[in-house]
């Protein structure tokens, strides 16, 4: 493979001036560089920047179509210092013969572009991007290359830096193709992948990754997948086809490192650089001094057979994370002289093979890696040792499988078992672990047990409970005999209804005649912001409510005033709005009488969007309530201070139609609620017993069907300064969900002794109607209404005043 590489036509010679004369005769017919600019456009002729101060510039999209005959010329070619910049939307290259380069940098030349490029070539020794002795290519963006064919290159540096910035893609295919091939010349091969690497290759004697005393760079994701007797990586270092016999040129001045390819910043940093790396085919190291050194991240996997690492080559893998993964396929060696580490930094998975091919007794078993005279191979750390189990057996079935095999003429396998967790990818199936010296080879072998599996006993019946040490009184959770939930649910139901309603006045204003009104209708529509109020008061009695103490029921008087500002434009509305108020509520029914006094706060955001003809409404409230409940008896003092919030949100959809002088609007919205009763305590003022109550939460969903109707202004005739339009409205809410509030209480003198009692439970269904008056001013917009609520066992009542300033 080797000497077919360096004798490739323009590229590579066994006599190292060869490579820039022929280089330069391969050229010699294209066209002196100046500075040029091309743009956007399709072009079949090299484009060439020669000699110092010479530029191209490129911008736009372009797509070369490049089918020399001048075999070893490049389709963009920067010579001699010249460069080659820009910045691209689009640079496409397509090479339709052998032997021709796509982009290419050479004696000081320099190739510096942003922007995405995809290079494609099909034939023997075509090549992809390659820097040959000059500043290098640096590439900012996605970079695709494929090429096809016998000896070919999708990228290299030999030397000269190259650098993708971006992801970078390559299928290279054919035999001895090279997907990145670095080697060194007059000064190390040097790529940097900063960005996720995707490399496909296949073919005889091909490489995703190969090269000789230079370096590759992996700071991102890196994914190989080696097919058709094709290598995953390469490295050869100093050999009978190296140009540096001597080790004092070796990469970096360091006479330890030959080829390195790494995921750390530099030769010989320490500090760790994990990448997801996924390696899927064969790996030789090859030569003196050559290292890989992978700091492996989570989701890492490389799958390989370790063809050789010898002659102080240095094979580290540092495994980050615990599902880090190497499967060691069977024949895997490390030659004399090879290091191979394991660095389970923070856990992770040696996996190796359990099959006939390395089965004990068969006569034929090979190991999976097998450790030449002088070779080493460390763990560190703690990591697992997997195995995967290709031959099933029968239960209490065991067998001994050959796992690594080490010539101990210069030194043993030393191998610390306590550093690694056996176990295997089967359940049942165990695996222990054993190292035995037989004459000059020491061996490490695992012993495959398939467990006998016994049935599981049945389970012995639990014992009953013990009974309850005292009796748990009716009124140990005050908030079951007044269900204060469901009156500040109704009173959150309404502020969602009623708020962003306050602040529908743009309509209404629109409904005056030009000029009547100070800020007519082309006024209103431009973006302005209104301030808005509204106080209400609302009635609630509710009846025969089931509970297991009995029937309860309540009467509730709420009042508040809730202020806002909205901000209206041509087709849609904004609106935030603040919320203060108070109730009182007591208790009617079986229990005894429970009263409690409410302050209430919250706010809401809500909006409006018209998408003709359909009007998109959505709203989001909020309500905290603090309740102070007292019950006295002739028996006991109680009293309870409780706090719940409620959070509700609507998104619903409405479509106005004419219908004679009215409009009506037919609508349907979903709701979604949740209330959250905090912990709290019930006290008995009179025996100073005390009663813990838990925290405990509702959440239900409902599903709001409207009709509602628009009429004309009433003031058909004469001159007028104000508009009243009436409205009405009808509504039918189904709900389904958790529609009661439990609580777990306790006595505080055994606290570990606790039930849950259900609460009383609400109505699935809600029919509600309004009626309204809108009057709307010079400066104010009015609405009066008036509203009931019925369902099952309550009924509500509401009066409401909407007022809206404009300026």
């Amino acid at each position: 493979m080797y000497k077919g590489l360096l004798l490739r036509m323009g590229s590579y010679s066994p006599i190292p001036f060869l490579t820039p004369v022929l280089l330069f005769l391969s050229n010699a017919l294209a066209v002196n560089g100046h500075c040029a600019s091309y743009a956007s456009g399709t072009y079949t002729d090299g484009i060439v920047a020669q000699g110092a101060g010479n530029n191209v510039a490129l911008s736009g999209s372009i797509t070369m179509n490049y089918a020399s005959d001048d075999r070893g010329s490049a389709a963009f070619f920067a010579d001699d210092n010249g460069s080659i910049t820009g910045t691209l939307d689009d640079l496409v290259i397509n090479l339709s013969k052998p032997a021709l380069a796509g982009m290419r940098a050479r004696d000081g030349g320099e190739v510096v572009l942003t922007g995405p490029l995809t290079v494609s070539g099909q034939g023997d020794q075509v090549e992809g991007l390659s820097s040959l002795i000059g500043k290098g290519i640096h590439i900012t963006g996605p970079v695709d290359i494929n090429t096809k064919g016998a000896f070919s290159l999708a990228l290299s540096s030999e030397p000269g830096a190259v650098t993708i910035d971006g992801p970078l893609t390559i299928v290279a295919e054919g035999s001895h193709a090279q997907g990145v091939f670095v080697r060194h010349i007059t000064t190390p091969g040097v790529v940097t992948l900063n960005g996720k690497t995707d490399i496909q290759v296949s073919g005889s004697d091909a490489a995703g990754i190969s090269g000789w005393n230079s370096i590759v760079y992996i700071h991102n994701a890196l994914t190989i997948t080696a097919s058709d007797d094709a290598y995953a990586i390469q490295t050869m270092g100093s050999s009978q086809y190296m140009f540096t016999p001597s080790p004092t040129t070796l990469v970096a001045d360091d006479p330890d490192v030959a080829m390195a390819l790494t995921t750390r910043s530099s030769i010989g940093a320490t500090q760790p650089n994990p990448q997801v790396i996924n390696i899927d085919g064969r790996i030789i190291i090859q030569g003196q001094y050559n290292q890989l050194i992978l700091d492996l991240d989570s989701g890492s996997h490389i799958n390989s057979q370790l063809v050789e690492a010898s002659d102080k080559g240095t094979f580290r893998l540092h495994f980050h994370k615990p599902d880090a993964k190497w499967t060691t396929s069977i024949g895997s060696v490390i030659g004399s002289g090879g290091t191979m580490v394991l660095d389970f930094v923070n856990g992770g998975v040696w996996a190796l093979p359990l099959s006939e091919a390395n089965r004990v007794g068969n006569g034929l078993s090979v190991a999976p890696l097998t450790i030449g005279r002088e070779g080493h191979f460390v763990i560190q750390g703690h990591g697992t040792l997997l195995g995967h189990v290709e031959t099933l057996m029968e239960e209490g079935e065991q067998a001994t499988y050959l796992l690594v095999k080490k010539d101990i003429t210069d030194s043993p396998l030393s191998l610390d078992l306590s550093s690694l967790t056996a176990m295997t990818d089967q359940d049942s199936y165990s695996l222990t672990l054993r190292q035995q010296k037989e004459g000059s080879q020491e061996y490490l072998y695992g012993t495959l047990t398939h467990e006998i599996l016994l049935p599981e006993p049945e389970p012995l019946p639990l014992p009953p409970p013990p009974p309850l040490m005292w009796t748990l009184p009716e009124n140990a959770a005050l908030t079951r005999l007044l269900p204060v939930a469901m009156v500040d649910q109704s009173l959150a139901s309404r502020l969602l209804t009623e708020m962003p309603a306050a602040a529908d006045c743009h309509e209404a204003l629109e409904s005056l005649p030009m000029g009547n009104v100070r800020g007519s209708s082309q006024e209103i529509t431009k973006p302005r912001f209104y301030p808005w109020a509204l106080p209400l008061y609302e009635h609630i009695r509710a009846r025969n409510l089931d509970l297991d103490a009995g029937h309860v029921g309540y009467k509730a008087n709420l009042r508040g005033l809730a202020l806002g500002l909205v901000h209206a434009m041509e087709s849609s509305r904004w609106g935030i709005g603040i919320f203060a108020g108070n109730g009182d509520i007591d208790s009617r029914g079986d229990v005894p009488s429970t009263l409690s006094h409410a302050d209430y706060r919250g706010g809401a955001l809500f909006g409006s969007v018209s998408l003709n003809p359909v009007l998109v409404t959505a709203a989001l409230v909020y309500l905290h309530s603090d309740h102070r409940l007292r019950q006295n008896t002739d028996v006991s003092r109680l009293a309870s201070d409780s706090e719940l919030d409620t959070w509700g949100g609507q998104m619903a959809l409405a479509m106005p139609v004419p219908l004679g002088s009215w409009t009506v609007m037919p609508g349907a919205g979903l709701s979604y609620w949740h209330t959250r009763q905090r912990r709290g305590e019930v006290l008995d003022q009179s025996s100073g017993q005390v009663y813990g109550n838990g925290r405990s939460t509702e959440t239900y969903w409902a599903l709001p069907l409207s009709l509602a109707a628009r009429g004309n202004d009433l003031f058909s005739t004469g001159e007028r300064h104000i508009a009243a339009i009436p409205e009405v409205s009808v509504r039918f809410i189904p709900s389904w969900g958790d529609l009661d509030l439990p609580v777990t209480v306790w006595s505080n003198d055994q606290p570990a002794l606790k039930l849950r009692q259900s609460g009383a439970r609400r109505d699935a269904y809600r029919t509600e109607a309004n009626i309204g008056m809108q009057v709307v001013g010079k400066t104010i917009n009015s609405t009066v209404r008036y509203g009931v609520g019925k369902s099952r066992h309550t009924l509500s009542q509401q009066l409401s005043g909407e007022f809206t300033w404009v300026f």
